[in-house]
């Protein structure tokens, strides 16, 4: 190495005593420069000779530099010398790094992440954005994780209201339920305001009914009232049900009139003329009568008398039946024969009574009609009368004995009482008699 530098010098002296170049190509200047130490090193000058020169670098290590455009670039060591120093890849700093004029050019995005997850973002004017993960949101009652916290839809609630009041509802499975607030329930007639419209039990009717009929009750405080249903009116003599019960003048299927005018009775039946009229033409006045007082279509008398009057019990249609019979088959059903000889004594009513106890009637009394060979019979039936056995001292007792009284209002009279004393309506006969006993027909509603 030494020999190669002296015979360097020896080439420089050479060059220097036989060229007189000036200017940078001439050899002259360089080495002058060499020589001072002002323009070339020692590998220079060698170079300039083609003397080879000490190494720069060695192996493959690298340094910091400065790129052309000022950017911090790295060298790196080939084959004992320095490469030209390389710009530094392109970075999203809003810097043209690479010194090609442009800037963040083809900068590659990268990963970017959330709560909810990755995703990526660009460089834009040298920063990083857009970053494509989803962000967390709150919560929201859509059956969905919006804050990504592994739970759906918790802790999520809001106000609710009735028009009873105000309450709590809590979010379940996306959507909100369970309102707490006091819940409208439907009117009823209680006195409360069961709805929340601010009217105690408005509107609220039902249907009612009366024995006449249907209507439409209204609540009131609490209450029904007011049904429209028909009224349901007392029961009349009328031949109508007028209480609507299903029963026609019930009631008044047994009435004892107790001072029927005998001027109207006398009117019924000419030889009716008074209370010593024979019984026969007082049956069919009392019985003519008590067809012409509205709902009556028989009765009994005369059961008592007093000046210009007598008592008359009058029989309805589902407590009478008037049979028409005749005095043969009257006589038959008696076993008593009677004749118009014999038509206007007590035989004649007690052979009644008997004809309609044969026919399942409770009593009887006649002859309401007759004109031979008709004879027409007033048959009563139970619940309305009641066949009653008595001692004859009964009757006695009462002003009627019937073994010797002949006038017929007296014993007529006498039965009357003995009903009416046992609670009966009243009552007729005697239609059986002996000295001891005897038997009465009572009547009752």
């Amino acid at each position: 190495m030494h020999v190669s530098f002296m015979v360097g010098l020896g080439l420089v002296g050479m060059l220097v005593g036989g060229c007189a170049m000036g200017g940078d190509g001439d050899p002259r200047s360089r080495l002058d420069g060499a020589i001072d130490g002002s323009a070339l090193d020692a590998g220079d000058a060698v170079d300039a000779f083609g003397i080879d020169a000490p190494p720069e670098c060695e192996g493959t290590e690298a340094e910091a530099c400065a790129s052309a455009c000022g950017t911090e670039g790295v060298r790196r060591c080939t084959s004992g010398r320095w490469n030209e120093c390389a710009p530094p890849f392109e970075g999203c700093d809003g810097v043209d790094q690479d010194c090609d004029g442009r800037t963040d050019e083809g900068v590659a995005p990268r990963s970017c992440s959330s709560g909810c997850g990755g995703g990526s973002e660009s460089c834009v004017s040298g920063s990083w954005t857009g970053c494509t993960a989803v962000d967390p949101l709150p919560e929201t009652c859509n059956n969905a994780d919006d804050d990504c916290d592994s739970r759906i839809d918790e802790m999520l609630s809001r106000a609710c209201s009735t028009a009873c009041g105000s309450g709590t509802e809590t979010c379940l499975l996306g959507a909100f339920s369970g309102c707490t607030a006091p819940p409208v329930r439907a009117e009823i007639c209680n006195g409360v305001d069961d709805d929340c419209d601010g009217a105690v039990d408005d509107g609220i009717t039902r249907a009612c009914s009366g024995a006449c009929g249907s209507g439409v009750e209204t609540c009131a405080a609490g209450a029904f009232v007011g049904c429209t249903a028909p009224v349901v009116p007392a029961e009349s003599c009328n031949r109508v049900d007028d209480d609507c019960d299903g029963v026609v003048d019930d009631g008044f299927q047994v009435n004892p009139f107790a001072a029927a005018a005998q001027s109207a009775l006398t009117a019924a039946h000419a030889a009716c003329a008074s209370s010593s009229s024979s019984l026969d033409v007082c049956l069919t006045a009392a019985h003519r009568w008590c067809g012409t007082q509205g709902c009556y279509d028989s009765g009994v008398g005369l059961l008592g008398a007093a000046s210009g009057s007598a008592r008359v019990l009058c029989f309805g249609p589902r407590a009478v039946t008037v049979v028409a019979s005749t005095f043969a088959d009257v006589s038959s059903g008696a076993a008593i024969a009677i004749t118009p000889s014999n038509i206007s004594s007590r035989v004649a009513l007690s052979a009644s009574n008997r004809f309609c106890r044969s026919r399942g009637y409770e009593g009887g009394y006649g002859p309401v009609e007759h004109s031979n060979p008709t004879f027409y019979v007033g048959c009563v039936s139970a619940p309305f009368a009641s066949y009653r056995s008595i001692a004859t001292s009964e009757l006695r007792s009462r002003g009627c004995d019937p073994i010797v009284t002949a006038e017929p209002v007296a014993c007529g009279a006498a039965a009357d009482a003995y009903c009416r004393d046992n609670g009966f309506e009243g009552g007729w006969g005697p239609v059986e008699w002996n000295d001891t006993s005897a038997a009465v027909v009572c009547a009752r509603d």
